[in-house]
């Protein structure tokens, strides 16, 4: 594996490139560094060349963090230009997602297809399932200077399983742990900004027309909110490939890794069941 820094306006982005052949660019959530991908970066690795990278602002990296997701997407069009050198294929977890699906609208030349898991997008403008509660307790509980215990409690509403827990509560320990090391970056995240994370300044017009191939993919143990947000873009964007990642949460990357690995590599590919909506099963 190779890392570099790459040299931006006000930072330096932490690249790790592994693999061979066409490049797929991962792109973290609001909450989460490029440490926990968990097994994904190397299984995609046997066959593309994978670049994961730590957004401004969080550990690996240099920059302050910032609400403005504007700077993300510039961010991310650097790494293809600069690393990527080549159309990629772009999975974004989470607000990552955001971060991947505002990109294709800008910049379609630099993105050959869009993978999301679960993003928010245009989540405050949907406001359920405890949405505002979990944003309020997170900032009070920050405002008195608690920033990991505010981290944590956004964390565990963000990884809410249908069939009761969390996904963070679940995650293995160390995972945990490089979670609230992000807490500074995500809490900054949450920041009210006219042109924040959850991409209100991205119109979904803007989206459904862009010529990008956009594959969405969901846990089916997470909480409901996330179904919602796809419904919302599913009635805009029929063409879209919908993945249902069975026995998995919003960390899905890490209760069915293989499962994650399979339908970012069909998008690498192309559609080979035609447009529509898969189960998510894999012999991993």
């Amino acid at each position: 594996m190779n890392t570099l820094m790459l040299p931006l306006d006000g930072a330096r982005l932490a690249c790790d490139e592994d693999g061979a052949g066409d490049p797929v660019v991962l792109v973290h959530g609001a909450g989460t560094g490029s440490a926990v991908w968990g097994a994904v970066p190397a299984m995609l690795a046997e066959d593309h060349r994978v670049i994961r990278y730590d957004r401004r602002g969080f550990p690996r990296s240099e920059g302050t963090p910032t609400a403005d997701a504007r700077r993300h997407v510039a961010d991310l069009a650097a790494v293809l230009e600069g690393v990527a050198r080549a159309p990629a294929t772009v999975f974004g977890w989470s607000s990552g997602g955001n971060v991947a699906l505002a990109l294709a609208t800008r910049r379609p030349d630099l993105v050959s297809s869009v993978v999301v898991l679960e993003p928010p997008f245009h989540g405050l403008r949907r406001p359920r399932n405890g949405l505002i509660p979990a944003l309020l307790g997170a900032k009070t509980l920050q405002v008195r200077g608690r920033r990991r215990e505010a981290a944590a409690h956004f964390f565990r509403w963000a990884g809410v399983r249908r069939s009761g827990g969390s996904s963070f509560d679940d995650a293995p320990a160390e995972v945990q742990e490089e979670l609230l090391d992000c807490a500074d970056a995500m809490l900054a995240e949450l920041d009210p900004h006219p042109a924040g994370v959850l991409m209100h300044h991205v119109k979904a017009g803007d989206v459904a027309v862009c010529p990008v191939p956009l594959h969405w993919l969901l846990g089916e143990d997470s909480g409901p909110w996330y179904e919602q947000l796809h419904a919302d873009m599913q009635r805009r964007i029929p063409r879209m490939r919908t993945v249902r990642i069975e026995r998995a949460g919003h960390f899905a990357v890490l209760d069915r890794p293989g499962a994650v690995v399979d339908a970012v590599r069909e998008a690498a590919v192309g559609p080979t069941r035609g447009v529509g909506e898969t189960d998510g099963r894999s012999p991993r």
